[in-house]
C-alpha cells in the first residue's frame, strides 16, 4: 500500500539544481583550454585549469545525479505516472536533441570532413547514434542513464513511499545520518563498486558509479526529519572536506591528468571521498541558506534541462570562433561563458518556454491554456 504523496518541496534543490548547471557552463569551457583533448581546443592552452577542474569534476556530475535521485523521490506517485513523466522529461528530449543539437557539435568538431553543416544530415545515420561503431551521445548521455537509473531505481520508490518502509526509516537513518556515517558509509560503497568493476568492466563501473549517487539521493532525502537535519552539521561537514583537500593536493603532482576512471587506486579513492564530501557540504549549506523559494525559480527552474542540452553545443559553436581570435586565455573563457549563457538563457525564455511544442521537445510541462507564462508552475 503507497502512502500518500509526498509534496513537501526542497528548495534547496531547485537552488542546487541551478548552481550545479552552471558549475557544468564553466567546466565544459574550461575543456577548451586544459592539457587533455576535447571536442574543440584553442591553440594555446593552459596547464593552470588542470588544478581547478579535478576539483570541480570529482563533485559536478554527482552533485547533478544525487539530485536527480532526490528529485525523483519527491516526484513519484506512482509506478506507471513516474514512468509515463520520466519518457517525456528525458526521452523525448534526448531523441529532439540528438537530431538537432548534436549534428551542430559534431560538424563543428569535425568541420575539415564537411563543406556545411547540412552535410552530416545527408549521412546521418552513419555518425548518430555511432561513430567509427562507438557509441556516442555527447554530454547527451546524463539524459540516457537518467532514464535507465529512474528504471532500476522504481522498486526503490515504490518501497519507500509504500507502509512498509516505516521500520526502515526509523532504524536505517537513526544510523546513517550520523555525522561520521553520513561521510563514511556512501564513499565507501562508492569505492567498492569501483574497485571490483573497474579493472575488468570500466564501462559497467562508469554506469555504477553515478547510478550509486542518484540512489543515495533517493534514500538521502526519503525521511524528511532526518535529512533536515545535515544543515546542523554543516561546520562539521565544511572542515572534513577541506581536510580531505590536503592529500588530494599533495597526490596531484604524482598522476596524469587527474580525472576518474584511468588513475591509480589511492588516486580513486581521494576522488570519490572529496567527491562526496563536498556533495554533502554543499547540500548541508543549501539546507541552510537555500530553505526559501523565490519567484527566479519558478522562472528558470523548468529550463534546466533544456539549458542542459543546449549548453556544450553552444559552447563548442562559440568557441570555435573565439578561439581564432588574439585574445588571451583569460579573455577568451570569460567571453565564451558570458555569450554562452546569454544565448541558452534567451533561446530558453523566447523560443522555447512560450510555445507549447518546444515545451514538449525540451521534457516541460505544458502551458495550461487559462494560465500566463509567468504564472507555471515548473514542479
Amino acid at each position: 500500500m503507497e502512502s500518500k504523496f509526498i509534496s513537501t518541496r526542497k528548495h534547496e534543490l531547485d537552488w542546487l539544481r541551478v548552481f550545479a548547471i552552471l558549475v557544468l557552463l564553466f567546466f565544459h569551457t574550461g575543456r577548451i583550454f586544459n592539457v587533455e583533448g576535447w571536442h574543440i581546443k584553442n591553440n594555446e592552452v593552459s596547464g593552470s585549469f588542470d588544478y581547478w577542474m579535478p576539483f570541480l569534476h570529482s563533485w559536478r556530475m554527482p552533485l547533478l545525479l544525487f539530485i536527480s535521485g532526490a528529485g525523483s523521490y519527491f516526484a513519484f506517485k506512482s509506478a506507471g505516472s513516474f514512468l509515463i513523466q520520466r519518457c517525456k522529461r528525458l526521452i523525448i528530449p534526448l531523441i529532439f536533441g540528438m537530431i538537432t543539437v548534436l549534428p551542430l557539435q559534431f560538424y563543428f568538431e569535425h568541420i575539415t570532413e564537411f563543406s556545411n553543416v547540412w552535410d552530416v544530415y545527408k549521412s546521418f545515420l552513419d555518425y548518430f547514434p555511432f561513430y567509427n561503431g562507438v557509441m556516442n551521445l555527447y554530454h547527451l548521455w546524463f539524459l540516457e542513464n537518467l532514464f535507465l537509473y529512474s528504471l532500476i531505481a522504481l522498486p526503490v520508490l515504490i518501497f519507500l513511499h509504500s507502509s512498509y518502509s516505516a521500520a526502515f526509516k526509523t532504524w536505517f537513518m537513526r544510523y546513517f545520518f550520523s555525522p561520521v556515517a553520513v561521510l563514511l558509509v556512501p564513499a565507501l560503497l562508492i569505492l567498492a563498486t569501483q574497485i571490483i568493476l573497474f579493472a575488468n568492466h570500466p564501462g559497467r563501473a562508469f554506469f555504477v558509479f553515478y547510478l550509486c549517487f542518484f540512489l543515495v539521493g533517493i534514500i538521502f532525502y526519503c525521511n524528511s526529519e532526518y535529512s533536515s537535519s545535515v544543515a546542523r552539521g554543516r561546520k562539521y561537514f565544511l572542515g572534513v572536506s577541506i581536510c580531505i583537500l590536503i592529500p588530494y593536493i599533495l597526490y596531484y603532482p604524482f598522476q596524469g591528468f587527474p580525472y576518474l576512471f584511468g588513475r591509480l587506486p589511492i588516486g580513486l579513492a581521494l576522488e570519490i571521498f572529496v567527491g562526496w564530501f563536498w556533495i554533502v557540504t554543499i547540500i548541508a549549506y543549501g539546507q541552510h541558506y537555500l530553505r526559501n523559494p523565490h519567484p527566479l525559480l519558478t522562472t528558470i527552474g523548468d529550463g534546466i534541462i533544456s539549458f542542459y542540452i543546449l549548453h556544450q553545443t553552444v559552447i563548442v559553436v562559440i568557441g570555435y570562433y573565439i578561439c581564432q581570435l588574439q585574445w588571451s586565455i583569460a579573455a577568451k573563457f570569460l567571453t565564451i561563458n558570458v555569450l554562452t549563457l546569454a544565448f541558452c538563457v534567451a533561446f530558453y525564455l523566447l523560443c522555447i518556454r512560450p510555445y507549447n511544442v518546444m515545451r514538449i521537445a525540451f521534457g516541460m510541462k505544458l502551458l495550461p491554456a487559462s494560465t500566463s507564462v509567468s504564472s507555471v508552475d515548473t514542479r
